[in-house]
C-alpha cells in the first residue's frame, strides 16, 4: 500500500510562489487550491488533485508542479493540463516511477492574463504499498507507562496516519520518523506480553517480544495485624499509580494508599473472610502471591486426591484441625461450595460440585472460623470426544460420543466451525445436537466441546454434505427486492443495497473480498430507484437508475470510478430484464409502476459500450393486453444467447424466452415449472440456474440449453425470494432474502450461501 500524507503548509501559501513565473494577483482573479495525493491501482500509483475556479475569466492553462523539496527547486516537473474547461476538481495520475520511501512535493497552478497562480505546497510519502515492518523494540522489559523505541521500516512520519497498539490498546506517540517511533506503554493492558502493532494506511506490522516486569514480593511488615492497620509490601516492579496496584488479603481487596516501584502501603480491609489469608498483589497485568500467610493459623490442608476428577466424584482432603462434624466444615472450589459427606480431624470427603465456574480451582476449607487453601490447584477432568460422524448435512441431528461431559446438557457448549449448536439431549457420555447452518467457508467443520474453560477438539473434520452451504452470515447490507441483481466485473462481485445499520435509505455499492468474505462499501454518485438494474458485461458494471431521466452509469472496478453514459432511450420503467451478450448490455420489458394504472412494456434495447449508444432491438412477443405484465425476471446468458423467465407478478405466466443477438430474434423455450416471481438467475458451467422458487422458496432449477429442458437442481438450504445471486470462479452464490416475511427464515437475509455442483 501507499502512505500518503498531506501537509497543511510547506514553505509557502496559495498566493505566494517561489517560481519566477508567478505574477501579483488580486482577490477577483481565478481561484486555485492544491488538494491531496490519492492512491490508486492497489496503492501503487498516485493521483494528484487540485481545484480551480475561473471566476468568469479565461484560464489558459492549469496543472501541477512536482519536485523533491518543499521549494520545488530540485527535480522540478511541470504537468500542464491545458486550458481550464470546467470549474471544480481536476486530477492527474503520476505514471513515472517513484522512489520507494521518497517524499514528493507538489502544488496546483493556473495561468491567466499573463499571470500564474499557485495553491499551497502539499506532499506525500511513497511506500509502494509496503506495510510497516517492526524489527526491534527497546527496552524489551518494561513497566506500564514507560517509553519505548520501536525500530523498523516503512513507518509513516505523520502522527495522524499512524496508530500504535499494544494488543488492541492504543498508545500515545511521543515522536516518530519513517524508521523509529517512540511510544508510551498504555496504562491499561490485559496481557503481560502484549503484541505491538504499528498501523498506517499501508497496513500493519507486529512484534511480540515486549514483556512487562513481573511484580515481586520480598516481605510484608507487619506479618499480622487487625482490620484498618497499614501494612507495607516490600518488593519490586509495582505500579507508580495507586490504581495500577491491587492488593488482596484472601479474597478481600485492600485500599492502596501509597505506591512506588518497591513499596505498596495498604489498609487491611474489614471484609477479610478469616484470620488467615494469603496476600496477593496484581500489578503490571500480573499477579504475585506472597509465600507467607497473613496471620497463619489452622485449619491446614496438606493434600487432596485425586488431583483431577469430574462432576460428582468424591475428593479426599487431607490436613489438620478440621471440624469433627461434617456440617461445621465449609469446602469451596474457588467460590463454589461443595457438599461435605464425611469429616474427621484430619480428613474431609467432599463431592465435586456440578456448578463449578472454571476447570482449575483452588480448594479452600473454612473451619473453626478460619480458612486455609490447598497448596496446589484442583483440575477438572477434560471432556473426551471419541466418536463423531465424518459427514453430515446442515440443520440435521448428530450424536457425539465420549466421556466426562457435564450431566446438565446445557452446561456443555458444542460448536461446529466455532458456531454453537443446539443441544437436544445429553448425558455424561453422549450429546445429540442439531448441526448449525454454518457458516462453513471451508465446507468442513471443526467439532469442539467446551466445558467451562476447557475446550477439546475432534481430530477429524466433519464434512458438510450440502451442495448449497452457508459460508457467511454477516452480510453488512439489507437486500430484499433491492436493485437486481448482483454483478461480477473484472473478477469481483458487486451488490447495490442499503447498509443494514443505516436508517437513511441510501444505497451503496458493495464489493466482495473473496479471500475473507468481507464487503467494501463505497458511495454512489447517483440516487437510484430500488427498481433499477445493475448489469455487467464482465469488464464493467452498468447501472440503470430507473429515474425520470433514464440515467445510465458505468463503473470501472480497476479505477473504482463511475462515469455517466448515454441515457436509456426507451420509456422509463421498473423491474426491467437484463443480460449481456458479446460485451453488449441488453435491457427491456418491465413496467412503469408510477401511474395509477401501471404501463407494461415488451420493447428491448441494446447498449454498446464501444460507441456509448443505445439501439432498439426486437420486442418480446408478450401479450401485455392479456395481462402478462412481467417484472423482476430471472435472467442469464449462455453461449451468446440471453434468457428470461419468471417475473410473473400476479399473472400466473410461466413461459420462458431466449434472445439471439446475431439474428435479433426471440424464441420461446421450454416453460418454467412454476409461475415464478422474485426469483433470480445465474450462469454456472454452461447452464442457467433459477433460485428462490417453489412453494417453499427452497427450490432451484437448472436449464439445459442443448436439451431445452428445465431440471430440478439442489435445494438452497433456506427459503429465498427477492435475493441476489452471482457466479464467481466456477461457484455460485446467493444471499439476502425477505421470504417468508415474519417467519424464522428472515435470518437468511444476512446469509451468503455457496453452491458447488457435482
Amino acid at each position: 500500500m501507499i502512505s500518503l500524507f498531506s501537509c497543511n503548509k510547506d514553505e509557502q501559501s496559495s498566493t505566494v510562489s517561489n517560481s519566477p513565473e508567478e505574477e501579483e494577483v488580486s482577490l477577483d482573479d481565478p481561484f486555485i487550491e492544491t488538494l491531496e495525493a490519492i492512491s490508486t491501482e492497489n496503492n501503487k500509483f498516485v493521483t494528484l488533485s487540485g481545484r480551480a475556479l475561473a471566476n468568469d475569466q479565461q484560464v489558459s492553462s492549469h496543472g501541477f508542479e512536482q519536485g523533491l523539496d518543499s521549494l520545488l527547486s530540485f527535480d522540478l516537473k511541470t504537468i500542464n493540463l491545458g486550458p481550464l474547461q470546467t470549474d471544480g476538481i481536476y486530477q492527474f495520475g503520476i505514471e513515472d516511477s517513484l522512489i520507494v520511501n521518497g517524499r514528493y512535493f507538489f502544488k496546483a497552478f493556473i495561468s491567466f492574463n499573463g499571470k500564474k497562480k499557485y495553491g499551497e505546497v502539499q506532499s506525500f510519502l511513497y511506500n509502494n504499498g509496503m506495510a510497516p515492518m517492526i524489527n526491534s523494540v527497546s527496552p524489551e522489559l518494561v513497566h506500564l507507562g514507560d517509553t519505548i523505541a520501536i525500530r523498523g521500516e516503512h513507518f509513516d512520519d505523520n502522527t495522524t496516519q499512524t496508530k500504535i497498539k499494544f494488543s488492541g490498546n492504543q498508545s500515545q506517540i511521543v515522536s516518530l520518523t519513517d524508521s523509529i517511533i517512540e511510544s508510551i506503554v498504555p496504562q491499561h493492558l490485559s496481557f503481560p506480553s502484549p503484541e505491538i502493532i504499528v498501523e498506517n494506511s499501508n497496513g500493519s506490522g507486529t512484534l511480540s517480544n515486549l514483556n512487562l516486569y513481573k511484580p515481586e514480593i520480598n516481605s510484608v511488615t507487619p506479618s499480622n495485624g487487625i482490620i484498618g492497620d497499614t501494612i507495607s509490601i516490600i518488593g519490586n516492579h509495582f505500579d507508580l499509580q495507586l490504581s495500577g496496584n491491587k492488593v488482596f488479603i484472601g479474597n478481600a481487596q485492600a485500599e492502596v494508599i501509597e505506591a512506588s516501584r518497591t513499596i505498596i502501603k495498604a489498609i487491611v480491609p474489614k471484609e477479610v473472610p478469616s484470620a488467615t489469608e494469603k496476600i496477593k498483589v496484581i500489578a503490571q497485568v500480573q499477579e504475585v502471591i506472597y509465600e507467607e500467610n497473613f496471620q497463619l493459623t489452622a485449619p491446614s490442608i496438606n493434600s487432596f486426591s485425586p488431583a483431577m476428577a469430574t462432576f460428582g466424584d468424591q475428593i479426599s482432603i487431607i490436613g489438620d484441625n478440621f471440624a469433627l462434624l461434617a456440617s461445621e466444615n465449609k469446602v469451596y472450589f474457588d467460590n463454589v461450595e461443595a457438599k461435605v459427606v464425611n469429616a474427621k480431624k484430619d480428613e474431609i470427603i467432599v463431592i465435586v460440585p456440578d456448578n463449578l465456574e472454571k476447570n482449575t480451582n483452588s480448594i479452600r476449607v473454612a473451619a473453626q472460623f478460619q480458612e486455609n487453601v490447598a497448596p496446589f490447584k484442583f483440575n477438572l477432568t477434560p471432556p473426551e470426544i471419541s466418536v463423531v460422524p465424518t459427514t453430515s448435512f446442515a440443520n440435521k441431528e448428530l450424536t457425539i460420543e465420549g466421556a466426562y461431559f457435564h450431566p446438565d446438557k446445557n452446561i456443555n457448549i458444542v460448536t461446529f466451525e466455532d458456531t454453537e449448536a443446539k443441544i437436544i439431549s445429553g448425558n455424561r457420555d453422549s450429546l445429540t445436537v442439531t448441526v448449525p447452518w454454518g457458516p462453513y467457508p471451508r465446507r468442513k467443520a471443526k467439532v469442539k466441546i467446551q466445558l467451562l474453560d476447557l475446550v477439546v477438539e475432534h481430530e477429524i473434520d466433519l464434512t458438510i454434505l450440502d451442495k448449497w452451504i452457508m459460508i457467511s452470515n454477516t452480510l453488512p447490507f439489507h437486500y430484499y427486492r433491492s436493485i437486481n441483481n448482483a454483478a461480477v466485473a473484472q473478477g469481483s462481485a458487486f451488490v447495490i443495497a442499503q447498509d443494514k445499520n443505516a436508517t437513511s435509505g441510501e444505497a451503496y455499492l458493495w464489493k466482495l473480498n473473496s479471500d475473507n468474505l468481507s464487503w467494501e462499501k463505497s458511495s454512489l454518485p447517483f440516487d437510484p430507484k430500488w427498481t433499477g438494474k445493475l448489469m455487467t458485461n464482465g469488464n464493467f458494471l452498468y447501472m440503470y437508475t430507473a429515474n425520470t431521466t433514464n440515467d445510465f452509469w458505468q463503473y470501472n472496478p480497476s479505477t473504482s470510478s463511475w462515469s455517466q453514459k448515454s441515457s436509456f432511450i426507451g420509456n422509463r420503467r421498473d423491474g426491467a430484464a437484463q443480460f449481456s451478450i458479446n460485451g453488449d448490455v441488453f435491457l427491456g420489458i418491465g413496467s412503469d409502476f408510477e401511474p395509477y394504472r401501471e404501463v407494461a412494456y415488451t420493447d428491448f434495447y441494446k447498449y454498446s459500450p464501444t460507441s456509448d449508444s443505445w439501439t432498439e432491438v426486437s420486442s418480446l412477443p408478450f401479450d401485455i393486453w392479456g395481462g402478462q405484465i412481467r417484472t423482476e425476471t430471472a435472467n442469464f446468458s449462455i453461449d451468446d444467447i440471453g434468457y428470461i423467465t419468471g417475473g410473473a407478478r400476479n399473472t400466473g405466466d410461466y413461459d420462458s424466452w431466449s434472445y439471439k443477438a446475431s439474428t435479433d430474434t426471440w424464441t420461446q423455450i421450454a416453460d418454467f415449472p412454476y409461475a415464478a416471481n422474485y426469483s433470480v438467475g445465474f450462469n454456472l458451467n454452461g447452464s442457467g440456474y433459477v433460485s428462490g422458487v417453489g412453494y417453499n422458496g427452497l427450490e432451484s432449477w437448472r436449464y439445459d440449453a442443448v436439451a431445452d429442458e428445465w431440471i430440478q437442481s439442489d435445494d438452497t438450504g433456506k427459503p429465498r425470494a427477492g435475493h441476489f445471486s452471482f457466479e464467481l470462479n466456477g461457484r455460485a452464490y446467493i444471499g439476502g432474502s425477505g421470504w417468508p416475511v415474519g417467519s424464522g427464515a428472515d435470518a437468511a437475509q444476512f446469509d451468503l450461501f455457496e453452491y458447488v455442483p457435482e
